[in-house]
């Protein structure tokens, strides 16, 4: 694989088109994608909690810490 910066853009190139070649090339394009994004971004998890008998317990502001059943 070759990686080169041009202009504002990460190009990924594999060498040739053998499958392993392909499956390394969209593996390494997708991992530098999240790496960037992760950098830019962040990272975020939502998380939706539908019905009765859970307890979340948020601390400080970003993380949640607890998700507990109350049911038995």
């Amino acid at each position: 694989m070759t990686i080169k910066q041009e202009d504002n853009q990460v190009v990924v190139t594999r060498p040739n088109d053998l499958k392993k070649m392909k499956s390394l090339h969209g593996l390494t394009r997708s991992l530098i994608a999240n790496m960037i994004t992760g950098v830019s971004e962040g990272y975020e998890k939502k998380l939706e909690i539908n019905g009765v008998g859970y307890r979340a317990q948020k601390k400080e502001k970003k993380s949640l810490s607890t998700l507990v059943s109350l049911i038995r």
